[in-house]
């Protein structure tokens, strides 16, 4: 782990012919692509025949290229027309592989971040928190439970109150420290079962009874990372310590 957040985490990204990144909200069928790790590599597998893609995890950086990422631009690196023809013929439509190399930079929202902190190509920020209890309250209300993943935290803390994460400033270890900076407003990826790729109401109908905050939808908290020590790491099992507000 680093400033920039866990290591290999939001490192890679599709783009369109316009060089901007999609994501799940233009093309649903991106929830059924499952990834593993072999050896040194990352196995891609089609979802809908036996073929797959093996990219490498510390690849040679190709030619670059700028990429838009919401408001952003950012120097990504290129990979091969293997990969995207892979991708492309997956998704229906065409698109490039690149991924965020050493060299690349990109600020998170100054808002938020005074003191300059990075991030990949995460939507804004570097970590996102989400405590257990938050989602198993929510579980009670849905029609059918939904899994960890309709929200894509990197960070899971077994908490006994629901929502209790909104209230902390910090998290501790003693060679780490994540700093809540901002509630994460939901968008229609929650709505897409990430086994399926099919489309429903939930959880936001649901969410919007009672976590809707300025037109936005909260659920689980953004953080920035200060790393304490050079070889830090997080693993499951760790204990944080919280410090509130």
């Amino acid at each position: 782990m680093d400033g920039k957040g866990l290591r290999h985490d939001r490192q890679w990204m599709l783009i369109d012919e316009h060089h901007r990144f999609v994501s799940q909200r233009e093309i649903p069928l991106m929830a059924l692509l499952q990834v593993c790790l072999q050896d040194s590599h990352w196995k891609v597998m089609d979802p809908k025949s036996d073929n797959h893609l093996l990219l490498p995890m510390d690849p040679q950086h190709g030619s670059t290229k700028q990429v838009t990422i919401w408001d952003d631009e950012v120097t990504a690196f290129t990979y091969s027309t293997e990969a995207n023809s892979f991708f492309s013929e997956i998704l229906g439509r065409p698109l490039e592989l690149v991924f965020f190399g050493a060299d690349s930079q990109r600020r998170v929202d100054p808002r938020f971040n005074t003191a300059e902190h990075q991030t990949r190509f995460s939507d804004g920020y570097p970590v996102l928190v989400l405590g257990t209890a938050s989602l198993t309250h929510l579980n009670t209300l849905l029609p059918e439970p939904i899994s960890y993943n309709r929200f894509r935290p990197n960070v899971v803390i077994h908490t006994e109150i629901a929502h209790i994460e909104d209230h902390w400033l910090r998290l501790q270890h003693e060679d780490f420290t994540f700093e809540l900076v901002k509630p994460c407003a939901r968008c229609v990826v929650t709505t897409i079962d990430q086994k399926t790729a099919q489309k429903s109401p939930e959880p936001l109908k649901t969410l919007s009874s009672y976590r809707k905050f300025e037109q936005k939808i909260n659920f689980g908290m953004n953080a920035l990372v200060d790393i304490q020590q050079p070889q830090a790491s997080i693993c499951i099992g760790q204990e944080l310590r919280a410090v509130e507000r």
